[in-house]
């Protein structure tokens, strides 16, 4: 079960632009499949690798931008920041091979907004992502008290 929680109160009237970065061509065509089903979703762009991610996310703007953490090589937190910096309205959403506490750590102090497991169902993926859209963190009810500690124990 995914937690979520409300950081604004704006609706969702338009379709959510995603970008889809995913090292695994069959996994990224699969995702871009099922989200082009959406009524509320319209796939704006791939990156099949880092370096085509940061000039792909600036020529499309995406709302949401669900980004596999393997692309990262070991710095999801440099990849999440540099991304915020470039287009700040996007909403990152990591999804992840394993729960990692340090990963979600790094990814969240970086401005992630959404960690999800490979484990899930594409039904919590999408509700996941229509979450973050509204404004909302989307991270694993398990990981909560883990992060939370880790948060305030950097304080």
């Amino acid at each position: 079960m995914v937690s979520s929680v409300n950081l604004s109160d704006t609706g969702v009237t338009e379709s959510i632009r995603v970008l889809v970065a995913e090292g695994q061509a069959l996994f990224r065509q699969a995702l871009r499949s099922i989200l082009e089903e959406q009524p509320d979703m319209a796939v704006v762009g791939e990156a099949a690798d880092i370096q085509r991610l940061v000039p792909e996310a600036e020529r499309t703007r995406p709302d949401v931008l669900l980004l596999d953490e393997g692309l990262s090589h070991g710095s999801l937190g440099h990849t999440a920041s540099l991304l915020r910096a470039c287009v700040p309205q996007c909403q990152v959403v990591v999804i992840a091979s394993k729960e990692d506490d340090a990963a979600l750590l790094a990814a969240v102090e970086a401005g992630v907004v959404g960690y999800i497991t490979r484990d899930v169902g594409i039904d919590d993926l999408l509700d996941g992502m229509r979450v973050v859209h509204r404004g909302e963190a989307l991270i694993p009810s398990r990981m909560l008290p883990s992060l939370l500690a880790a948060l305030l124990e950097r304080r």
